[in-house]
């Protein structure tokens, strides 16, 4: 059952952006969603969240 008032959801965390994760975060950032992704590559996790602290 789905409730009318229920929150709306707008952030999107991909984890892993090689072959797949990194064209997955641009497009649902295209698509109007915040996205961000994380890598252990830290020029990955750049590309798509930009160079902010990550705050935990």
């Amino acid at each position: 059952m789905r409730d009318d008032n229920s929150m709306q959801l707008n952030k999107v965390l991909v984890i892993g952006l090689r072959q797949l994760g990194l064209p997955v975060a641009k497009y649902v950032k295209e698509k109007g969603f915040e996205a961000y992704g994380f890598d252990a590559n830290i020029k990955a996790t750049f590309i798509v969240s930009g160079p902010k602290r990550w705050q935990g």
